[in-house]
């Protein structure tokens, strides 16, 4: 669960981006949705990957 500031800061940025103003349960939901695809997609590099694109950019 999210806290209320989040919450509601997530409605409150949800409804100028898209019009369409969302319940604390949708509100929580989505923004929920939102912090597990960053934990999804934003992880440290790993050395080796760093060091393979390295030797493409050489």
């Amino acid at each position: 669960m999210l806290s209320r500031k989040a919450i509601d800061d997530f409605k409150k940025i949800y409804q100028e981006e898209f019009g369409k103003e969302l319940t604390d349960s949708e509100g929580n939901a989505k923004g929920l949705e939102l912090l597990k695809f960053f934990d999804l997609i934003y992880k440290p590099i790993p050395k080796t990957t760093k060091n393979l694109v390295k030797s493409f950019k050489s």
